[in-house]
């Protein structure tokens, strides 16, 4: 995982790495942009470990600090194993409708030697306008990348030359796949 020197480590203030959990909503479709749950702090509701794996359970429950952004009652639970492989497994409790994203940030030897696999062909490309595109092949990255991939395969593989190796993004109960990087 990657984390940025600049990160503020404030109490209300995104930090920019590790997995930022945006919900209830991704993008900038309302305030606070990617949703409150990252910049929340969450309670330590579970903690496991043995000599294969450490396993943590976080929860946001609704309050007063949630109520003004939505107005509903829910239970989100952040379920990580982490070890060799590592997972994390977002669920959420309650009636109404959201949206999330696990932001992940990755730590990669050379942006300009990656190259992305199993992300399928049809994306939005938020760059452009928010245009439909189309990809031949694997995503590399030579300048600023926003894009939704629409049909994702159930992994993604990214492929890092440079440090030797795969990383495996196993999406599961999502429909979409976002790939940014800022660029310069």
């Amino acid at each position: 995982m990657w984390l940025s020197e600049k990160s503020a480590f404030q109490e209300g203030v995104a930090i920019h790495g590790g997995v930022p959990i945006c919900w209830p909503w991704f993008g900038k479709v309302a305030t606070p942009n990617h949703g409150f749950a990252r910049i929340l702090p969450w309670e330590l509701s579970d903690h496991s470990e043995d000599d294969q794996q450490v396993q943590l359970t976080f929860t946001l429950r609704d309050s007063t600090l949630t109520e003004p952004f939505f107005p509903h009652p829910f239970t989100l639970k952040a379920h990580f194993t982490l070890w060799q492989t590592c997972s994390l497994e977002l669920v959420a409790d309650g009636d109404y409708q959201a949206t999330a994203a696990l932001h992940s940030y990755f730590t990669v030897g050379a942006i300009g030697d990656i190259h992305v696999s199993g992300l399928g062909a049809s994306f939005i490309d938020k760059v452009n306008g928010a245009q439909p595109a189309q990809q031949q092949g694997d995503l590399t990255f030579s300048g600023e990348v926003d894009r939704v991939y629409t049909a994702p395969a159930q992994t993604s593989l990214i492929h890092d030359p440079v440090l030797g190796r795969v990383i495996e993004v196993h999406h599961q109960h999502h429909s979409d796949v976002v790939a940014w990087n800022c660029g310069q």
